[in-house]
């Protein structure tokens, strides 16, 4: 008979005479205790009857607080003769259900999972020899993991694509499980030197050297056919060669390759492509990188035989950048711009935006540009720079009150803070620094004047003092000066 937790418990026992082995009844009335997985338990109350001579019955109820797996076991003490004696009369381990339940489907949830068979032990012969020959794959313990890879053991596969497309199943160790609950990935990328697989996506727990893992095959197609034409044999092996015969339900034209059908595209973007003057399809982008382009500003080609130019006008872009670069036509630049590589120029290079150029740059036709920067390296020769040509450009900057305020211009320069503080009138004091002090002791507040130790305040803020002094007989015996910073 099996019990589960809320059950009525019954049991009987006899007594007999110690001497002649006779059933009698016990001196008094006998008492049952119940032991719950190792600990006796008076909560569980069990009442026990005489039934007839030498015969009781134990009864109670089983607490609904038990749980399926827990120990039961149920002593009896009693006096016979007497005699003082114990047994263990009854020993039950708990169930979810009973036979009775299962018959009559009340409260059931059958769970087929649990019928399948029990996994060998991990680290075993057995476990290894279970899964090869169910599966024909790689099972072995992890030596690491990381977010999104996987470590296999030492012994794993020295070629590249081993376990490229496979699944790979954690069923034990560090984020694994059996019947289901384990990880579950794909692997994308396999390094055989380091045994590191890539896996698709992160792990929810991450392996470690203690995981378990299988590797499950990626299933493979055999073409053997198609269009009902048996396949040729592979240029590449494993990839089939295919003919096709029709495009969007019309036969293929004869090829001017052998090989290579010839494709009539009608439509890009749902509107139909137009050819340039040199035959060549012309192609409207909207976009590069994300951003808008400014599709005024590219022209497709130029007359024929040209070779073009390029235009960038900065209008829907940030800086541009671009590596190595041969025009071989003109070109302008409107906005900012950065080449890291050498760059090449076939006819004039205007630039009126900002533009840094790290590598060597050769423009026969010569360079348009303002340069406020720095030159360095090799510099051919540079024209239109003649005395004349900075007097009037310094003459234009400072009657032109609006270029004090233009960056880089030569008004915003004189009149910029970084030509004031290098001029120095002596050691640790710059310009606006000494007429800091001097504006101090003449219209800063003062005091201490009275007594010989006078302190002024700064000549627009009084909180800030720039000038310590001691003063004997009206003679300044030590200064302390408190400079602004530069």
């Amino acid at each position: 008979m099996s019990y589960k937790p809320g059950d009525s418990y019954y049991k009987e026992f006899v007594t007999s005479n110690p001497t002649t082995g006779a059933a009698v009844n016990a001196d008094s009335l006998p008492t049952a205790t119940a032991n719950h997985n190792g600990t006796d338990d008076g909560s569980f109350t069990l009442t026990v009857t005489n039934i007839d001579t030498g015969r009781y019955k134990i009864t109670g109820t089983i607490p609904s607080g038990y749980a399926a797996g827990d120990v039961l076991n149920v002593s009896v003490v009693a006096t016979v003769s007497a005699v003082v004696g114990k047994a263990i009369v009854d020993t039950q381990v708990l169930d979810a259900f009973r036979l009775a339940d299962l018959a009559s489907g009340t409260g059931v949830n059958l769970n087929f999972g649990s019928l399948l068979p029990t996994l060998p032990v991990a680290n075993t012969v057995g476990e290894a020899m279970f899964f090869t020959d169910l599966l024909g794959e790689r099972v072995n313990q992890a030596q690491s993991g990381g977010p999104l890879s996987i470590q296999l053991d030492s012994a794993a596969s020295s070629d590249n694509n081993a376990y490229i497309g496979d699944s790979i199943y954690l069923y034990s160790g560090t984020g694994g499980g059996v019947r289901g609950t384990g990880q579950r990935r794909t692997i994308v990328a396999y390094d055989p030197s380091s045994k590191i697989a890539t896996v698709n996506q992160g792990w929810d727990t991450q392996p470690d050297m203690t995981t378990r893992f299988i590797t499950l095959p990626a299933p493979l197609g055999n073409v053997g056919m198609w269009s009902y034409a048996p396949v040729a044999s592979p240029v590449q092996a494993g990839v089939p060669v295919t003919d096709p015969h029709y495009w969007s339900g019309t036969v293929f034209p004869s090829t001017a390759t052998a090989g290579i059908p010839d494709v009539n595209v009608k439509n890009i973007a749902n509107v139909p492509p137009t050819l340039d003057s040199n035959n060549a399809l012309n192609v409207s982008a909207k976009y590069w990188a994300g951003t808008t382009i400014n599709a005024a500003s590219i022209p497709v080609s130029t007359a024929a035989g040209a070779s073009g130019g390029l235009l960038i006008s900065g209008t829907n872009a940030g800086t541009t950048t671009f590596g190595a670069m041969t025009i071989s036509g003109a070109m302008t630049v409107g906005g900012a711009m950065t080449v890291s590589g050498a760059v090449s120029f076939g006819s004039t290079f205007v630039v009126s935006g900002t533009t840094t150029l790290t590598g060597i740059v050769s423009a026969p036709a010569g360079i348009q540009a303002d340069i406020t920067g720095r030159l360095s390296g090799s510099v051919g020769s540079v024209t239109n720079l003649t005395n004349s040509t900075i007097a009037m450009t310094v003459w234009q900057d400072l009657i032109t009150g609006t270029d004090f305020t233009t960056p880089h211009s030569i008004g915003a320069f004189l009149t910029g803070s970084t030509l004031l503080d290098a001029i120095m009138i002596e050691t640790g004091m710059n310009l606006p620094q000494a007429i800091s002090v001097i504006a101090a002791a003449c219209c800063g507040q003062a005091s201490g004047v009275d007594i010989g130790e006078p302190i002024y305040q700064a000549a627009n803020a009084p909180g800030v003092t720039r000038i310590t002094a001691t003063a004997t007989n009206g003679n300044r015996s030590s200064v302390l000066l408190n400079l602004p910073a530069i």
